[in-house]
């Protein structure tokens, strides 16, 4: 019979303490959704918060040891693969620590086997301080990509943003072209 009772006894401690490991493991499971909760909440309510995870490239000017500017810049097209007489949106994002005026972003690239490049696209902006600016530019592809000298394959296009002569961010971003 105390055999019996010490099994019984012994059982019953096991259960409890898989329960309680069970409980701790349900706890941080919890606790691990509540931080991502937390997170996502974030994301979605403050989309413009500058978060550099979300710039594909910063950077810094500087002039006798003083930083003077903190360019960030964030460039995509709107897919990766594209076909003849179609449409490359290209988006650009900037931000920087300070007002700045003539600022020059440029875009260039999917060159022909002529070396003569489709993408060509520059503009000047002003950006004021920690404010946002977006811009896009479009090119349409050749109607006949063979014809015109772009094979089948895979190409870039450069972004880059200079200020005064220096260039203080640059970006490559690479496409397909599909015939």
């Amino acid at each position: 019979m105390v055999k019996f009772a010490n099994k019984f006894y012994n059982n019953i401690k096991d259960k409890k303490m898989k329960k309680e490991n069970l409980n701790f493991k349900l706890l941080l499971f919890a606790s691990f959704i509540g931080i991502a909760a937390f997170f996502l909440f974030l994301k979605i309510n403050f989309p413009n918060y500058n978060n550099n995870t979300d710039y594909q490239n910063a950077g810094n000017y500087k002039q006798n040891n003083q930083q003077i500017i903190n360019l960030q810049m964030f460039a995509r097209t709107e897919k990766t693969t594209y076909r003849s007489h179609e449409n490359i949106l290209l988006n650009i994002r900037l931000s920087s620590d300070q007002d700045l005026d003539d600022i020059i972003i440029t875009a260039q690239g999917i060159k022909d086997r002529f070396n003569k490049s489709y993408f060509n696209k520059s503009q000047t902006i002003s950006l004021g301080k920690f404010i946002e600016k977006e811009i896009n530019f479009n090119e349409t592809l050749p109607s006949c990509n063979a014809c015109s000298g772009l094979s089948l394959g895979d190409y870039t296009i450069e972004v880059s943003a200079s200020f005064q002569g220096k260039i203080l961010a640059k970006k490559e971003i690479a496409i397909r072209i599909m015939q």
